[in-house]
């Protein structure tokens, strides 16, 4: 509860700023939360099958079609066909502001991104557990943007 407190003040106060966000996994959670949505407690009852966490502590490879006309479009492409994911929960309501952008193949929602913001981006996926940086390259860029537009 702590914890959760704590993420949801820090979050809060980036999206305030409106600082480059990158939201991974929980933090992905966490921003449906704290924008007034919702998480499915136990996604494989929702989605019959145990394939977004087949093993306890390690990750699965599954594929994601990317809407068009998102920013994370632009980033990955259309599709991405093996993110790492190690999940139980998923989102059920949608929060204020977010637009889904990213769909597993059973149609569970993967990423949402607010475009009212410079760069706020959640995956479910775990982009750091795999070979393919562009997402954590599209942040980089975004905040070195963000910093140059505060002369600092």
């Amino acid at each position: 509860a702590h914890r959760d407190a704590g993420e949801l003040r820090l979050l809060e106060a980036a999206l305030e700023r409106d600082l480059p966000t990158l939201a991974i996994c929980r933090g992905f959670q966490l921003l449906n939360v704290l924008r007034g949505g919702d998480l499915i407690q136990h996604l494989p009852e929702e989605v019959g099958h145990e394939g977004h966490r087949e093993t306890l502590g390690v990750f699965s490879e599954h594929a994601v079609v990317i809407e068009a006309g998102t920013r994370l479009e632009s980033i990955l492409g259309p599709r991405h066909e093996a993110v790492r994911s190690s999940h139980h929960q998923g989102v059920g309501r949608v929060g204020a502001g977010l637009v889904e952008s990213a769909y597993a193949e059973d149609g569970s929602l993967e990423a949402f991104e607010d475009p009212s913001k410079q760069f706020v981006v959640g995956v479910l996926w775990h982009p750091e557990a795999g070979e393919d940086a562009r997402l954590f390259e599209a942040l980089v860029e975004q905040a070195a943007a963000y910093r140059a537009a505060r002369g600092r």
